[in-house]
């Protein structure tokens, strides 16, 4: 080490002045040196992000009279490229502004090589205990050292001599709005209010700062508010009562987002279980209120869902949706109406003379008698069709509403007749649900390569018949099959297969699929193929007959063309540009234009270079063409690029990516730059 730093205090470019060894003794006798300023830059870790300008100025009047009394710390940094040694701050970045702005070349240093780890460590130590480092970029620290370097809470708080709590909520301040932080920099709200916060989600804690804590708040100030009295006042105000709803409410016994917890600190008397954690409280409503709602339609398949307006829950429509439940929409007009209230039975604690409970008692009786009068002339309506049930969705419960179909000018339907067609409409749905997840497993799992068995050869005709054009149906001859048969029939035909049905099924799907052959496409010479094979004295009539036609008109735009420019004509040329067959009929050549026997048709070349034209020269066989040449470059690069598999069956899946760094113990750091 002593080595190395005498190595680097060499390469600096101006003298160096040991200074004040009652320093050195502080630094475990490391010398100090004056070291030019502009060989110095700022530690972009340094987790202290706001030098006020004010005390900046102070601090440069300090330094312009009496210099810098207490040396910062800096780390060499050697530039691989260039050779140069500069220097980062580890701690004392304020000295180092100040020093400039007081007009200082050099400032003391002391000079030390350590990890990063240890530079970060020291920088955040060294303004843990200052009064002007803001607690958010505190916080900010711990959160890369504990989230981004996974480093033990308990291990920082070890490092810096503080408590495990003490660094765990100055990392729960992060979770503040803007507005609230701005408040806590301004001592505006105490530590204990700001964590009380940190507990609420975004939109809370707006609503908070809005209309209680910002200067001239909407509804009252709470900033003067002790910690017990504030937490009360957010729980009351900003947490759900968990007795309103019908969830399981085992793990909210246990949880630290009950309230309820708290109860003794509080000194309430009932209503004290309440969550604080809102996401957590509406995914249970909303599970509690799904799972109610299936349980409800499978106990009466009569009964259908439905949303009114814009107000209902959303999500759990969602999800019924993806579980195959048809959700109609109704309105609010008058043929919809809500089912009878059953009344609450009164309690004498809830009446002051026993006169009062007495009446409310014959109220009780004769509502609960106008509540089973209504519900029996409702079972009996929808016993012959004339009403029918919805259980409409809302925000986090359901309600029972009753159509009436009279009203509405639907035909009443018999319940009979509705469960049938619900029974058929449900059974349509599993069906659709087998097949779209079949049809997802023969996508993902590999084809087997075993022997086609005797059912996958039916299976294969079935195929075949759904392939085959319907034009080509009629020359199949079977009395069974039309131009509109279905799979009933089809399938009928596939269960009485015999040998000559399967070469007349075969034979009709290859009619079929090279009858879309395009004139310029490889297809049409296996067309040609085939008509040649069964049908040769009908497809040379044919042909003869169009290449007839086609020969006239060539014939006639070969002579435009030799009007135009004869020295350009070659028929040689027009036929491989034509890219047409032409055995068939043939240009006659006149006497004056056929070569003398013997005598080599000459050629441009050796017309100028005669003496190069030999026997030699001319090779017995034509070469093929190489494909290759007559792609584009791009297209040769692609085809190049392309795998050959062996065996196109034997398809392996595809292995999850792996992290090198984890799977061999290295660190992030050390990893090559992609």
């Amino acid at each position: 080490m002593k080595a190395k730093q005498n190595e680097t205090v060499a390469m600096l470019p101006v003298p160096i002045t040991t200074v004040n060894p009652q320093t050195e003794r502080r630094m475990d006798s490391t010398p100090c040196y004056e070291i030019p300023l502009e060989l110095i830059d700022p530690n972009p870790n340094n987790p202290r992000k706001y030098f006020g300008d004010e005390e900046l100025l102070q601090l440069a009047a300090t330094i312009e009279r009496h210099g810098v009394i207490q040396p910062v710390l800096v780390h060499p940094v050697k530039n691989g490229e260039t050779g140069e040694t500069r220097f980062m701050l580890v701690h004392g970045e304020r000295r180092t502004r100040a020093s400039m702005i007081a007009g200082k070349s050099t400032i003391p240093a002391f000079i030390r090589e350590m990890p990063d780890d240890e530079i970060e460590a020291l920088a955040l130590l060294e303004n843990l205990h200052r009064v002007d480092i803001s607690e958010f970029e505190l916080a900010d620290a711990f959160r890369k050292m504990v989230y981004d370097e996974n480093k033990e809470i308990a291990i920082v708080a070890d490092q810096f001599g503080v408590s495990v709590t003490f660094v765990r909520n100055r990392i729960l301040l992060l979770d503040l709005i803007t507005e609230l932080r701005d408040l806590f920099d301004d001592e505006a709200i105490t530590i204990s209010m700001a964590l009380e916060l940190c507990k609420y989600d975004e939109a809370i804690q707006m609503d908070v700062y809005e209309n209680h804590l910002k200067a001239n708040c909407a509804k009252g100030s709470w900033r003067p508010l002790k910690k017990a009295e504030f937490a009360k006042k957010m729980i009351e105000t900003y947490s759900m009562v968990l007795d309103n709803y019908a969830f399981d409410k085992t793990a909210c016994a246990t949880c630290n987002y009950n309230a309820g917890r708290q109860m003794d600190l509080f000194g309430c008397a009932d209503n004290c279980a309440r969550c604080l954690n809102r996401e957590c409280l509406l995914t249970k409503v909303n599970i509690h209120l799904f799972e109610t709602i299936l349980a409800e339609i499978e106990a009466d398949p009569l009964l259908s869902v439905a949303t009114r307006a814009l107000v209902f829950n959303k999500e759990v429509a969602e999800w019924l949706r993806k579980s195959d439940v048809e959700i109609h929409k109704i309105d609010y007009s008058d043929r919809y109406f809500n089912a009878p209230m059953q009344p609450k039975v009164p309690l004498p604690n809830m009446y002051g003379t026993p006169e009062e409970y007495d009446a409310a008692q014959a109220q009780h009786q004769a509502a609960l008698q106008t509540f089973e009068s209504d519900s029996a002339e409702i079972a009996e309506k929808l016993s012959v069709g004339k009403l029918k049930r919805y259980l409409l969705i809302r925000d986090k419960d359901f309600m029972y509403v009753y159509e009436n179909m009279e009203k509405s000018g639907t035909q009443t339907e018999n319940p009979i007749a509705t469960l049938k067609k619900q029974d058929e409409h449900n059974l349509e749905l599993s069906r659709g649900n087998i097949i779209k997840n079949t049809v997802k497993l023969f996508q993902e799992q590999k084809v087997p390569v075993t022997d086609i068995t005797e059912t996958e050869e039916k299976y294969l005709y079935l195929a075949m018949l759904d392939s085959i054009h319907t034009k080509f149906i009629p020359t199949l001859g079977l009395k069974r099959l039309s131009e509109k048969a279905g799979d009933e029939d089809k399938i009928a035909v596939m269960n009485k297969l015999n040998a000559r049905r399967k070469i007349l099924i075969k034979r009709v799907f290859l009619m079929s699929a090279l009858s879309v052959a395009d004139p310029d496409s490889p297809r049409y010479a296996l067309l040609e193929e085939f008509a040649q094979t069964f049908y040769p004295d009908q497809f040379i009539e044919i042909k003869q007959k169009y290449m007839e036609m086609y020969e006239k008109r060539h014939d006639t735009i070969q002579a435009k063309l030799a009007e135009i420019s004869p020295e350009n004509v070659s028929e040689s040329l027009l036929d491989s540009a034509s890219g047409n067959d032409r055995t068939d009929t043939e240009t006659p050549v006149s006497d004056e234009q056929q070569p003398a026997p013997n005598e080599p048709t000459p050629s441009p070349e050796s017309e100028e270079n005669p003496a190069e034209t030999t026997s030699e020269n001319i090779p017995d066989e034509i070469p093929e063409s190489d494909p290759m040449q007559e792609l584009d470059d791009w297209q040769q690069i692609l085809i190049e690029m392309e795998p050959e598999d062996d065996d196109p069956f034997e398809t392996s899946m595809p292995t999850p990516p792996q992290d090198t760094g984890f799977a061999t113990g290295t660190s992030i750091k050390d990893q090559p730059a992609a």
